[in-house]
């Protein structure tokens, strides 16, 4: 594995690894490497177990020396009757500045069936500002 992940990372300048949610004898030495971290999560209890885990093993790892973004997924914006607000999120995470990534089935179904980027369905999107947003305050973060 790790011959495979050294040959990319002579080949591209940045790589972005999906982890699986099981344990691998790998995911230790990913993590422990890994400039930018993004713990991704739906907003479900399953879910945020896993995500909570994550993160908690990685800052046993890596203590805060890496910075790991927190990114609720399919989030649903409601008036009334979210399941978990932010505050909420930031008190099981203990971290602050969650961030969210909001859900529009229509548009990725549709970027699925024309088999190109949510981006270029519709940019002005809700989904696509939220991930423009989220990226571009890493990499002002990641500048500073």
């Amino acid at each position: 594995m790790f011959r495979l992940l050294d040959l990319v990372a002579y080949r591209f300048d940045d790589i972005i690894i999906d982890l699986p949610n099981i344990e691998t004898p790998w995911q230790n030495s990913v993590l422990s490497t890994s400039d930018e971290i993004f713990i991704v999560f739906e907003l479900n209890v399953a879910s945020l177990r896993q995500g909570k885990r994550l993160y908690t093993k990685i800052r046993e790892l890596r203590g805060n020396s890496v910075s790991i973004t927190l990114v609720a997924n399919k989030h649903k914006r409601k008036w009334f009757g979210n399941h978990f607000s932010r505050s909420e999120l930031e008190k099981i995470f203990k971290a602050p500045h969650i961030k969210s990534v909001g859900l529009d089935n229509a548009l990725l179904t549709d970027a699925l069936n024309r088999a190109i980027l949510p981006s270029e369905v519709d940019g002005r999107a809700r989904f696509n500002k939220d991930l423009k947003r989220m990226f571009k305050e890493r990499l002002d973060d990641a500048a500073r």
